[in-house]
């Protein structure tokens, strides 16, 4: 699932990477997330919905989300993590009759814009500065490690995906799909 915030169309993809569906967006989203129950979006004007994964795009839940300022979201299975631009923070909700901050943590200096939480670990891509954190979720307080993605020679990131030892960095200007060994981070 991919999001062209400028156009407000979200695209689906089956799994040889070909168009499956194109869908209008009612209002502008800053951010998305993919589930099994269906599509997460959250926008400026303070609202996280999530939608169901079929024509329309029909709105299953809605919840207030004040003073956020989105720029990435991520499904884990059990919880909804939401990247905020505004408080430098990220948060990790439970959802049910509304979203319940189970947890938060200041990221200072980053605009994340696509993260993952995997093994123990959040991710984070800051593509503004073409940096990648790792933080161990446990302790929160300093990146685990971190990577500069100099090596993409004025390329700029936009996406990413972490497939046992292998980064897939989606990338714009020009738009590419690039394979990095974590080794070489």
């Amino acid at each position: 699932t991919s999001l062209d915030s400028a156009r407000l169309l979200v695209y689906a993809f089956d799994s040889t990477g070909a168009i499956r569906s194109i869908e209008k967006l009612s209002q502008p989203a800053a951010a998305l997330a993919w589930s099994p129950a269906g599509l997460w979006l959250a926008g400026d004007d303070g609202y996280v919905e999530l939608r169901r994964a079929e024509p329309g795009l029909p709105l299953e839940k809605s919840f207030a989300n004040a003073d956020r300022r989105p720029t990435a979201l991520y499904w884990d299975g059990a919880h909804l993590w939401l990247a905020d631009r505004r408080t430098e923070t990220v948060y990790q909700y439970s959802v049910g009759g509304a979203l319940s901050a189970v947890r938060q943590f200041t990221v200072p200096g980053m605009t994340i814009s696509a993260m993952r939480v995997e093994e123990g670990e959040l991710w984070a891509l800051d593509a503004e500065r073409k940096r990648l954190m790792r933080y161990e979720l446990k302790t929160l307080a300093h990146p685990r490690a971190s990577a500069g993605l100099d090596a993409l020679q004025g390329a700029a990131p936009a996406a990413f995906a972490v497939s046992g030892e292998t980064l897939w960095l989606l990338t714009t200007k020009p738009a590419a799909l690039r394979q990095v060994r974590l080794d070489e981070l």
